[in-house]
This record gives structure tokens, sequence and C-alpha cells, in this order.
């Protein structure tokens, strides 16, 4: 969902427990689990694909 190539940046391990902490509450549906760290970590998808997409940020 979010088009990280590189996992070794900062902000994917910040991602990756977000994710194993929904995962935990019983959450299985990979694109609920994508959707619910996205809100919860407040990424916001149309500014960062924009921000990606030219080089910006």
């Amino acid at each position: 969902m979010l088009g990280w190539v590189d996992r070794n940046v900062p902000v994917a391990e910040i991602a990756a427990k977000k994710i194993i902490e929904i995962g935990a509450t019983g959450a299985r549906d990979p694109a609920e689990i994508s959707k619910l760290a996205v809100e919860q970590l407040g990424i916001r998808l149309d500014r960062w694909r924009r921000e990606a997409r030219f080089g910006l940020g």
C-alpha cells in the first residue's frame, strides 16, 4: 500500500510494529490491516504519493 522499496528506513520499522499490533487484535484481512495502520499512523497517502512522484519531501 505504501510502496516502499527500501525497508531499512526507520519509518518502515514503525509501520511494521503498528501492523503487528493491529494483527494482535485479531485482524486478519491484509487490506483492512493496511488501512488501519495508515489511519492510526496518520499517513496521508495522497500527499505522500504526490511528493514521492515528484521527488519532494
